[in-house]
């Protein structure tokens, strides 16, 4: 019987051939096909390999099964220049937007909710140091700055009336109850 050792020491040894597979740094460019006929030769040799071996051939076939489900979103960002090859770069800035937002607002899962309030600005990476962001500051032109601001002021008003407290909720429907009663009042007065 094989130790569960070997067993997982074989099945390291697989993800990081999976791994290397896709990985396009040090390689020359290849196509999303190229790529996709690599790796599949690699699950093929994976698969011959676990043969036998009844934990080693369960997961042989849970990794064919989650490289098919994976298949159409994976290989046609190797054909996209500058195109993160996995979303593991898209989800790690993801990651630190969240993260950022919520060491400037406090909001746990605020993350979509400021995005659709503030603007896409928040994905922006910010300056690194204080130096970099006076310089970054200092390069604005005060009109087109102002410009910004009005656009921003008035893009957030149409959030005015968003809200997830029920207290808050009611309070905005009594306002609005009673701007409606007084239009009826001017209407029919």
């Amino acid at each position: 019987m094989r130790d569960s050792y070997q067993d997982l020491h074989q099945a390291e040894r697989w993800l990081e051939k999976i791994a290397e597979v896709l990985d396009p740094e040090g390689k020359p460019e290849r196509s999303g096909e190229e790529v996709r006929q690599e790796l599949y030769t690699a699950i093929e040799m994976i698969q011959a390999q676990g043969q036998g071996h009844p934990a080693l051939t369960e997961l042989t076939s849970h990794l064919a099964d989650t490289t098919d489900s994976y298949a159409p979103g994976i290989f046609y960002t190797y054909d996209i220049q500058d195109v993160p090859r996995t979303n593991n770069d898209r989800e790690s800035e993801f990651r630190r937007l969240t993260q950022r937002l919520f060491r400037t607002t406090g909001q746990q899962g605020g993350t979509r909710r400021m995005l659709l309030r503030s603007g896409a600005w928040e994905t922006i990476p910010p300056p690194d140091t204080y130096e970099e962001t006076v310089k970054a500051f200092g390069s604005v032109d005060p009109e087109m700055l102002q410009q910004e601001r009005q656009r921003v002021k008035s893009h957030r008003k149409r959030f005015n009336s968003h809200t997830r407290s029920v207290k808050q909720s009611r309070k905005q429907l009594e306002q609005l109850k009673n701007q409606w009663e007084e239009l009826a009042k001017k209407t029919n007065g």
